[in-house]
């Protein structure tokens, strides 16, 4: 419920063409999956940072990574 909260006072960014190629290019450079391009791409584009327990994210410069417990 507390991510619900969350989500719910947040920001909503809608994937356009711009977005979608930046993460394509994301994707392939990095090999991530397409999904995790999209959140890389969306973080970059609005600066903001990602805060995740995967480990996808983990060498990412903007990423703040919560070891699971």
């Amino acid at each position: 419920m507390l991510a619900v909260g969350y989500m719910k006072n947040s920001q909503v960014i809608p994937l356009d063409d711009t977005l979608a190629v930046a993460a394509g290019d994301i994707a392939l450079q990095e090999k991530l999956a397409m999904a995790d391009a999209i959140i890389v791409a969306t973080s970059r584009a609005h600066n903001c940072r990602i805060v995740s327990s995967d480990a996808d994210f983990e060498q990412q410069h903007n990423v703040e990574y919560i070891v699971k417990k």
